[in-house]
């Protein structure tokens, strides 16, 4: 059902109306079941089509979708999707009973890494004693980029997921409403998108119940001590234990250019002009979503349980980036995070790995 949905998203609108007209006359059981996913799409003539079809089949299941989404859609489908779910009621199609929320599992988290990349994994009881598992992955400017998940495992086999997750990323659990947060900065940011990862629609059930409007991030940090402008030599020591902190493995930037970089400091290149133009070229126009990205990962560190000294200085060198006075490859966290990146670059150069090209996610 994920490959017909994808399908689906990519087709233009006239063919999409043919195939939700199609599934409203179809006796197969997964017709409710695409069409539900079809409720959560961007486009408004979607939705209503979706709807429609749904007020169409004669199944209980597209009962039990109606009624489920009246509880969490927006105003402005509500009327719509009670006269579908009353005309099924008129066709003598009853709705089952009312769902039954369970609550959230557990929530995982990485920190952003230093392209602004990070992973989301939320899990919920559902009915059956089973969970629903739900992994995203977002960037902090590009919203959704990828979703997959399961609408059914046991305990046994979530734990196995997250292992096997954790073997390529950094996970760290997190309260259930701080994940949800995240969820919706990536959704505001995905509102240029023309439509989500099929998997998104096909698991957005998972959040039933709970408010998922798209809004921006805000980190909280009010409860830490005030930061306060930190001395060169106190940025260099906060730098340097940033990036030995486990939250940071992932803060480097994994670009061609980046390789190019690395590849003049091996070839004997004065490495303070190469920093120079590094920190102009690739760290200078980035400088404010960098900022914002450190006071993103210092809140990940508050939650996650860092002694508040540590995060406080986090934030000291967000801020700093604010108002810098020194030129930026001499400013102590720039400069650890370019030499950081090229030493990373390097050393992936020397085993022979191909350059982590992007271009292809940036269409």
């Amino acid at each position: 059902m994920v490959t017909f949905l994808d399908d689906f998203l990519s087709y233009q609108q006239e063919v999409q109306q043919i195939v939700i007209r199609e599934l409203s006359q179809s006796d197969d059981p997964s017709s409710s079941r695409l069409l539900a996913a079809m409720l959560w799409h961007e486009d408004r003539t979607v939705v209503l089509s979706a709807l429609q079809a749904l007020g169409r089949l004669r199944d209980p299941l597209a009962a039990g979708v109606l009624q489920d989404f009246i509880a969490d859609c927006a105003e402005e489908y509500s009327d719509t999707a009670q006269k579908c779910l009353r005309r099924l009621g008129f066709l003598g199609v009853n709705a089952p009973a009312p769902r039954q929320l369970l609550p959230f599992h557990a929530a995982y988290a990485t920190a952003p890494d230093g392209d602004g990349y990070r992973s989301l994994l939320l899990s919920r009881r559902t009915a059956e004693g089973r969970l629903c598992v739900l992994y995203l992955q977002v960037h902090e400017r590009r919203g959704v980029l990828a979703a997959w998940g399961s609408a059914e495992l046991t305990l046994e086999e979530f734990r196995s997921e997250v292992e096997g997750f954790r073997m390529q990323d950094d996970l760290h659990e997190v309260p259930p409403p701080y994940l949800l947060a995240l969820v919706r900065d990536a959704l505001y940011w995905s509102r240029e998108l023309c439509y989500l990862p099929a998997d998104f629609y096909m698991r957005r059930g998972i959040f039933a119940g709970e408010d998922m409007t798209p809004a921006p991030f805000a980190p909280t940090l009010t409860a830490l001590p005030q930061h306060r402008v930190l001395s060169f030599e106190e940025g260099e020591n906060a730098a340097r234990a940033l990036f030995k902190n486990p939250l940071f493995t992932g803060w480097f930037m994994a670009s061609q250019r980046v390789y190019d970089y690395a590849e003049e400091c091996r070839a004997g290149a004065d490495i303070e002009q190469v920093l120079q133009r590094f920190c102009e070229e690739l760290l200078a126009p980035e400088l404010e979503l960098i900022r914002e990205r450190l006071l993103v990962s210092a809140d990940l560190m508050r939650v996650v349980g860092n002694p508040p000294f540590e995060v406080a200085n986090v934030v000291s060198l967000a801020e700093s980036l604010a108002d810098n006075p020194l030129p930026f490859h001499l400013h102590p966290f720039l400069r650890c995070f370019a030499l950081e990146s090229m030493e990373i670059a390097k050393e992936s150069l020397e085993r022979g790995d191909d350059a982590p090209l992007r271009a292809a996610e940036e269409f």
